[in-house]
């Protein structure tokens, strides 16, 4: 006998021949594990980001109603904290400057975000 090893069943034989004759995967660090799969998020949150960028350039108080319904789609096609923070970023980047940023302009990104809020 081999120690306190008794097997009992073909089934656990057949267990350990199924195991043992597969090829052994290799190990990947959890680390390089979230970074393959953060390719694909960051392609996704480029070009949501492309998309948004040319909506808020086009922005105007004449056309407010459609961006925002363009908006509006993104948000049902993206995960909402994707947009939310795209959409801060972009807008931050346009306000948020050393030089003075028009008033207007300003205006228009509130009467944006009023809208979708």
């Amino acid at each position: 006998k081999d120690g306190s090893i008794i097997k009992s069943s073909k089934t656990e034989e057949s267990e350990d021949t199924s195991t043992a004759g597969s090829a052994p995967q290799k190990y990947i660090p959890p680390a390089l594990r979230k970074s393959a799969g953060s390719d694909d998020k960051k392609k996704v949150l480029e070009r949501l980001a492309k998309q948004l960028k040319g909506s808020l350039n086009r922005l105007a108080e004449a056309n407010m109603h459609s961006i925002a319904g363009q908006i509006e789609n993104m948000y049902r096609q993206n995960s909402r904290n994707d947009m939310n923070q795209t959409l801060f970023d972009l807008i931050h980047q346009a306000v948020v400057t050393p030089v003075l940023t028009p008033e207007r302009l300003v205006m228009e990104y509130a009467m944006l975000i009023a809208i979708l809020h």
